[in-house]
């Protein structure tokens, strides 16, 4: 199960929500790890990038979960929640769709990240 979590200057809120989206992601894959959260950064102002980071950082070395699971896509500038969810295969599903020739004109059609075959 991929989460995915766009934020916008989320600094004062994202660590409740991460902490929430993992309590509840384990207790519904009873433990098996089979899941992984990225957030998308979109050109936020403030520390939304830092604070998830710190906190994945944190809870992953306690043995929360495992290196990978929680992820940070900080975008430059603001594209809004529509542009920074389209930037998700390259991040997200880039091994399923490759690996599946998923389509003949590459998986970066969808957020244009420069990335090629």
């Amino acid at each position: 199960m991929s989460v995915v979590v766009p934020a916008y200057n989320e600094e004062s809120r994202i660590k409740t929500m991460l902490a929430e989206a993992v309590h509840y992601l384990d207790k519904t894959y009873f433990g098996t790890r089979e899941w992984e959260i990225l957030i998308v950064d979109d050109g936020s102002s403030d520390e939304t990038s830092k604070v998830a980071l710190d906190w994945a950082a944190e809870l992953q070395d306690a043995g929360a979960f495992d290196d990978g699971q929680v992820r940070v896509c900080r975008l430059e500038k603001n594209r809004g929640k529509g542009g920074a969810v389209s930037h998700v295969p390259c991040h997200v599903f880039l091994k399923l769709m490759v690996g599946n020739a998923a389509c003949s004109w590459g998986v970066c059609h969808f957020c244009r990240c420069g990335w090629s075959q």
